[in-house]
């Protein structure tokens, strides 16, 4: 939602690689691929993040979804409180 904050990392690829990206991540089919500014502690960028298309109350990320999101939050220092926050859709 514009205006939220969220922790995460960002990646600097080539546009051939975000074809394959958007392959990978089922674009158009499952993902949006939409441009947003990102305001980090250096300034302010353009970059692309995916959004689901698929969006019913009450559909969740599978475990192993969460395993991988925590698994890269860990390896790239985010915060304790974003790794527990993710932690709390396993008990769901």
């Amino acid at each position: 939602h514009k205006g939220s904050e969220v922790e995460g990392v960002l990646y600097l690829i080539l546009e051939e690689d975000l074809c394959k990206l958007d392959k990978y991540e089922g674009y158009p089919d499952h993902y949006d691929r939409r441009r947003i500014t990102v305001y980090t502690e250096e300034g302010s960028l353009e970059a692309w993040i995916y959004v689901a298309v698929k969006t019913e109350p009450g559909l969740k990320p599978s475990r192993k979804y969460i395993d991988y999101l925590i698994r890269g939050t860990e390896q790239h220092g985010l915060s304790q409180q974003y790794i527990n926050f993710l932690k709390s859709f396993r008990k769901n």
